[in-house]
Parts: structure tokens; sequence; C-alpha cells
């Protein structure tokens, strides 16, 4: 099946790159095992897809069958261009399944060891769970920057909040200007009077998007950071905002990666996992912290 053009129906369903990195990465990539070689040690992996030649065309995702978590889909059909019609007329699917399977063990591992009950983050209202190796590098009204250094490069948290009126909708523009007010206090360059801002350039902007996260509508922007002044440092960020009616305010919680000449997508998946536990906290929890 592999050999007759089943790798090309993978490539052409589920072979597109991770969004917004400026060297391009593959959402997913394959190993090819065949039945014989399909060992214990391999039936441990999280994501994990069959694909057999049979009488009848089927689509079927079975959930935590060799281990706990796991997401497989077994797919059959009458000949290789049965089956790759499947591959694409599900993709969504797969794509969907797989990325938030992965999320969901990232979120796991850091459960039991994180500071959600930072004062920092306490005082802000909002909730968020920042692994225990990330230092607390800023700690100020409206701002709060985590920071994990490694051989690769640097992993960036911070969540800051800036003013909305609370009824005027929120364009492009704004949550840019927004965010280059916000981390440009902050997140200095090396050279003297230079700060992280958005790169806007035709072809670079941001991408940005309404979503559904933790019951909350949530603005989500993907893009490149650069530095000011033609310092040549820069990288690749992502962002959650909410909107806070009540204290009329909009919160973000983002996370940016600094690591030149590194592969970045498993860098970006982790800092999404962090960034998809911000939420505002309830009214009772705050007061709870008030107190």
């Amino acid at each position: 099946l592999w050999n007759v053009g089943v790798n090309k129906g993978l490539k052409r369903s589920l072979g597109k790159n991770f969004p917004m990195l400026l060297q391009k990465e593959p959402l997913f990539t394959f190993t090819r095992v065949g039945e014989r070689n399909f060992t214990d040690l391999l039936k441990r992996n999280r994501k994990l897809m069959m694909l057999q030649k049979t009488a009848k065309n089927t689509f079927g995702e079975i959930k935590n069958k060799y281990a706990k978590p796991q997401v497989l889909f077994r797919i059959t059909g009458k000949d290789v261009d049965e089956i790759n019609m499947l591959l694409f007329k599900f993709k969504d699917s797969i794509n969907d399944a797989y990325h938030r399977s992965e999320i969901d063990y990232l979120q796991e591992k850091i459960k039991n060891a994180n500071q959600s009950d930072d004062a920092g983050l306490k005082k802000m209202g909002v909730y968020l769970e920042v692994p225990s190796d990330y230092m607390h590098i800023v700690d100020t009204t409206g701002f709060q920057w985590f920071r994990k250094n490694t051989l690769k490069g640097f992993y960036n948290l911070i969540v800051y909040e800036s003013h909305w009126n609370g009824k005027s909708l929120i364009s492009k523009a704004d949550m840019i200007a927004m965010r280059d007010s916000c981390s440009g206090k902050f997140v200095e360059g090396r050279v003297l009077g230079s700060h992280m801002i958005t790169e806007n350039r035709s072809g670079l902007g941001p991408e940005i998007k309404t979503i559904q996260q933790a019951t909350q509508s949530t603005i989500e922007m993907r893009g490149f950071w650069k530095m000011s002044g033609g310092e040549f440092l820069g990288g690749t960020f992502l962002s959650y905002s909410y909107k806070d009616r009540k204290q009329k305010r909009l919160l973000t919680a983002e996370g940016f990666v600094f690591a030149p000449n590194q592969k970045k997508r498993n860098m970006m998946i982790q800092l999404e996992a962090i960034l998809k536990t911000f939420r505002l906290k309830t009214p009772q929890e705050h007061r709870t912290h008030t107190k």
C-alpha cells in the first residue's frame, strides 16, 4: 500500500506545515511500520494509524487501545484510491484529534507541578499552569513574565492586561498595537532603546481568529516577533486574549520563543499546551485570594 500511493495520500491529507514558522516544519511526521514489526514497544505510541486493504471501506477512531493516552485511526479500503479518498475526507478530524491528544498529554504532565498559585497571577485574577521549571523574572502591575532556559533556546510566557471599553470590536490593528505597547515596555533588546514588536510586513503579519477556549470566547493570535531599532533578533509567538467585561480590560497570555537555527514546532506545541490552561478566575476564586 505504501509503495503504490498511500504515502502520497498521507502527505496530501496530513502533510501540511505547522502554522506561522519561518522555517517550514510539518505538523506531523510519519514512520511506516509493517504488521510483523508492530511490536509492544511501538504499540505504546500516542498516535497510531492502521491502513489495510479489505473488501469494505471503513473509517474509525479508537481511543486507548494499547496505551493511555492514545488515538488510533483504522482506515480500510478496496484499493489505494479508496483509502486515500478516506484520508482526504477525514483529514480535519484526524489532524484535530492528533493535535488535541498531544495538548492533553502535555497538560497532564504539568498538572501537579506548576505555579498556578503564583502571587502575580493571583493579583491579576487569572489562572495559568506555569511549569515549575520556569523562572518568574518580571512581576509588576498588569504584567507577568516567566522564562525557561534550555540548550536550544528560551521559552517565554507573559501575561498582561490592557484597557478595553467593554463595547467596541477589537480589530487586528488593535491587537497588534496592544501587544506592542504592553510587551515593548519590558522585553528589551541588547541595543539601547530596542524592544520587542510584532512583525507586520506584507505576508508576515499575524493570523488572528476567534475560538472557544475554557468556555470563553477567545482571540487567538499567531505571528512573528522582532526587535525594533534594526536589531536582528526574532522568533514566533502565540497568544490567547479574553475580554473581561466587568473590569473593562483585555487579558492576554502569550508564549514566544527565541531559538536561532532550531526547529520550533515542538517548542510551540509545548507553549500552546500551557497557554490553553489560561482562564479568568471565577469571582469565588478571586474573593478567596483577596481575603
